[in-house]
């Protein structure tokens, strides 16, 4: 008796074909956009490399080299603080929460610990490239992320 290959899929568990578009469980490198948003104060990140994780328990890890939030309005050292290394995304909804950065403890923890909203994620499964979104939101400027990463 001879098995189509679709029955043989099924019965062994393997995957077929097409299937949903969702990230895989490991670490992907990439790059964040660069951008500078202004509010009441300002803030940055840099073109830099990064890298993303979002683990099954409902948490994203992203790497960034530098976030620059000023909360002077002017450019210069008075009222910066700078934030770079992995951030943490602890989410309270599919689209929002809050963020932890590895930080000063002495910032303020609407600094290092701000929140975030408009988080979004999706997966071309045929380029393999992911695309993060999300708006980190400190007390005087709310600062969108636009990510890329490929596995």
């Amino acid at each position: 008796m001879r098995l189509s290959p679709l029955v043989l899929a099924l019965v062994a568990g393997l995957p077929l074909g097409a299937q949903a578009a969702s990230p895989p469980d490991i670490l992907l490198a990439g790059s964040v956009a660069p951008v500078l948003a202004m509010g009441r104060g300002w803030c940055s990140v840099e073109l830099a490399q990064s890298t993303f994780l979002r683990n099954k328990n409902g948490t994203a890890k992203i790497s960034f080299a530098s976030i620059i939030y000023n909360t002077s309005g002017s450019y210069g050292p008075t009222g910066a603080y700078i934030l770079s290394g992995q951030a943490r995304f602890f989410f309270t909804s599919t689209t929002s929460g809050k963020v932890q950065f590895d930080a000063d403890s002495a910032y303020p923890d609407a600094v290092w610990k701000p929140t975030f909203d408009s988080y979004s994620q999706s997966y071309d499964a045929t380029r393999s490239t992911l695309t993060v979104k999300v708006k980190i939101n400190f007390p005087e400027c709310t600062l969108p992320i636009d990510a890329t990463y490929h596995n």
